[in-house]
This record gives C-alpha cells, sequence and structure tokens, in this order.
C-alpha cells in the first residue's frame, strides 16, 4: 500500500525513519501528547516536531540526539535511509513541478487534446481535398490520419488518447 509523502504505516518504519529502536517508538506513545496514534499511518512530520519539541526540554543524560527542533525534518540533517529516499522523491516532485510551471514539460492529456485538434483540422481539409480532387485525396488524408494514431499510440503507448480516431466525423 502506497503511503502519502510524510507518512509512514508501521511503527517499525517510524523508528527506521526516526533513527530510534522500536522500544524507544513504544516509549514515545505512552508520553503525553505524543502524536503518535494507536495504528498507522504516521505522520513522520508530525511525530518529528513533537521529538525536537519534547528534546529541547530535556537536560544533560536524558537529552539524545534525534531529530533536531524545527518544522521540517527533511531540511534538519537528520538521516536515514528511508529519510534520504523520501527526501529523493520529494525534491524528484519538485522538480517535475517546476518543469512544468516553466513549461519545460506538457501534461500528456494537454498533448492529446493538440493532437485531437490537428487531426480535426486535417479531416476538415480532406474535405475540402475530395471535392476538388475526387476520393483518392480523402483516402491519402485518411491513411495519413491512421498512421498518425498509430505513430501516436506507439509513443504514448495509448490506444484512444483524448478520442482521436481516423473516422470521419
Amino acid at each position: 500500500m502506497t503511503q502519502k509523502p510524510g507518512f509512514v504505516a508501521t511503527l517499525t518504519q517510524l523508528a527506521t525513519v526516526c533513527g530510534v529502536s522500536a522500544t524507544t517508538i513504544k516509549e514515545w506513545k505512552r508520553q503525553e501528547s505524543c502524536p503518535i496514534g494507536e495504528s498507522g499511518p504516521y505522520d513522520v512530520f508530525a511525530i518529528g516536531k513533537w521529538v525536537g519539541h519534547r528534546d529541547a526540554n530535556l537536560t544533560g543524560n536524558n537529552r539524545q540526539k534525534r531529530l533536531p527542533l524545527g518544522d521540517d525534518p527533511l531540511l534538519a540533517g537528520f538521516d536515514s535511509p528511508a529519510l534520504e529516499e523520501y527526501r529523493r522523491a520529494k525534491a524528484a516532485l519538485a522538480n517535475l513541478d517546476l518543469a512544468q510551471r516553466e513549461r519545460e514539460l506538457i501534461p500528456l492529456e494537454r498533448l492529446q487534446l493538440f493532437h485531437a485538434e490537428m487531426a480535426h483540422v486535417l479531416r476538415q481539409a480532406s474535405d475540402t481535398l475530395q471535392r476538388h480532387h475526387g476520393p483518392e485525396a480523402l483516402a491519402i488524408i485518411e491513411e495519413a490520419l491512421r498512421e498518425m494514431d498509430r505513430k501516436r499510440n506507439d509513443f504514448f503507448g495509448t490506444d484512444d488518447a483524448a478520442g482521436t480516431d481516423t473516422e470521419s466525423d
């Protein structure tokens, strides 16, 4: 089951992300105001913030190095394999979002819609060609549209993207 970013499903995963043992997680659960519920998914951000505030109030040997105080444990320098994987995924999503906003990426649905609109324009032109040059001209355009659909299907891996079929309207 895929979890939302910033959440883990089990106490074992939570312990791995926090860099502590499962026993420590169970001890935290018994403390007042701890945001660890009875069952997952567990909010890593809320728990990290709670640990940071909790540890800020501990002194001497009672203070342990865990998640640092702050609102975003991803930026705090805390490391674990799961958290590092999450950081990479979050960075990849941010890069994709930026590329799309800067118009370096175009959503597939927009490309499919554009393809459908261009196919419609060609079909309208084929009617004119048929009137002026006979049914052979229409057959050439229709074959070109079918080939365009085949190439689109090969490229995008779709069968009927945005309703672009090769039949005349």
